[in-house]
């Protein structure tokens, strides 16, 4: 068969289905379907946001390095995505002696960078804001160091236009909520997947970059854990305040949390605390078994653990905006693999039929506009470049235990079972509809 001829399925509009699609259109493949329960970006998507952090101060981490530097050019200079890129620098800040050694650590990897000479050490507080004097707060001990690059992009914009794009090449976005595959008559193959209302839909090659749902479809074998991070927003209604933060660098308390710029339209400046992430553990049917996983469960509303977070930072950072009321405060579902590496492989059962795209651990908006090539490469039988596909291998040997350690993440997570989670006006369940 040739591989322009390929019937090619992608389980997923989120970022890293939409780049999938994109970059085997771009490749002259004809017959591409992506299968979502929402349409283009994916409501399920933790790309579907207002903004993400781009960034690539991986020193320590090779393959993340190479592949975020790759990214980052791609966002500076392809025309698709550097309508959406912004520049602005992170500033990283700590105040603890856990955490000081953190940023001292990263200033000086940062010394041997391109921008090197721009890269600026921040003593104390007195520093930080002679650099940055709309922060307000009080910032006893604390350090910091700019980046001036990376910056941040508005995610739901970009994917919108590389979904756009997608339909322009020819791509088909269907609608439906997937709930198994359908398999070969002797298992050998993954040809299809079925979704809850019956409709089946059948390919030479399926694609599975439905991020933390991918569990209840496959058995991972305990190589990755869906985890929730919380958000919410404020709105800064002053024009002229608006005016001044405009260009402002994302800032990034390595321990309490970020937020951005205002959006340039609203005035909405969106907020995340810090912390390893809410867990969802149920004992659902899911791949045909009885399985105790966690999964995403979509609310429109947050724990209180996370508002007082929230609240904490812009009280420590800029205390005039720590009780102005939260909007839009919502989940964001992502996947963590017990080493942070990305799960990018052809699943080792399926003789080449089905290609696994998750565990996006934290890292995996950046990466929109790169990372469907090596999901493509993958779909055309090619192999990955060495380093990209030992960190990217099927590997359940990583955790025994089947439940990646919590510690892949600083701090202490939780599950929104758990009954101190207080505040949360949904019930923890499953979002899977059966």
């Amino acid at each position: 068969m040739q591989f322009d001829s390929l019937k090619i399925l992608v389980v997923g509009g989120g970022t890293w289905g939409l780049s999938t699609c994109y970059h085997l259109a771009l490749r002259g493949y004809k017959d591409i379907t992506c299968l979502d329960k929402w349409s283009y970006p994916s409501l399920d998507s933790a790309g579907n946001d207002l903004n993400k952090m781009v960034r690539s101060e991986f020193v320590d981490d090779p393959v993340m390095q190479q592949l975020s530097q790759i990214a980052m050019h791609a966002w500076k200079t392809d025309p698709l995505f550097k309508i959406h890129f912004h520049e602005t620098g992170r500033l990283s800040l700590a105040n603890s002696s856990v955490n000081v050694p953190e940023i001292l650590q990263l200033y000086q990897e940062l010394s041997t960078s391109p921008h090197r000479d721009q890269v600026r050490w921040l003593d104390n507080a007195g520093e930080i804001k002679a650099l940055f004097p709309y922060l307000t707060g009080a910032m006893t001990g604390w350090k910091g160091v700019f980046n001036p690059e990376g910056g941040w992009v508005h995610a739901r914009n970009a994917m919108k236009t590389v979904g756009d794009e997608c339909v322009k090449m020819g791509v088909r976005f269907v609608l439906g909520t997937v709930n198994k595959l359908i398999y070969h008559a002797n298992e050998s193959k993954v040809i299809g997947v079925e979704c809850v209302d019956g409709t089946q839909w059948f390919a030479d090659k399926i694609v599975l970059a439905c991020g933390a749902w991918i569990d209840t479809l496959i058995d991972m074998q305990g190589q990755l854990v869906a985890k929730t991070w919380t958000l919410a927003h404020i709105q800064v209604t002053d024009e002229e305040e608006r005016r001044k933060l405009k260009g402002t660098p994302v800032v990034f308390d390595v321990e309490k949390g970020f937020f951005f710029e205002p959006d340039h339209d609203t005035g909405m400046i969106k907020v995340c605390n810090e912390y390893p992430g809410f867990t969802n553990y149920q004992n659902i049917m899911a791949d045909g078994k009885k399985k105790w996983i966690s999964v995403p469960v979509q609310s429109s509303s947050i724990p209180t653990r996370s508002s007082r977070e929230i609240h904490d930072l812009l009280l420590s950072l800029k205390p005039e905006w720590a009780d102005i009321p939260l909007h839009n405060a919502r989940m964001c579902w992502c996947t963590d693999t017990a080493d942070r590496h990305y799960l990018i492989t052809l699943h080792p059962d399926y003789d080449g039929t089905l290609i696994l795209a998750s565990g996006a651990s934290g890292h995996g908006f950046k990466m929109l506009p790169v990372i469907g090539k090596y999901v493509a490469d993958l779909v055309e039988g090619k192999r990955l470049q060495p380093h990209f596909q030992d960190a990217w291998r099927w590997r359940p040997e990583m955790n025994g235990s089947g439940r990646p350690a919590d510690d892949s993440r600083p701090g202490k997570g939780g599950d929104l079972n758990d009954m101190e989670q207080t505040g949360w006006k949904d019930k923890p369940k499953s979002s899977i509809e059966y």
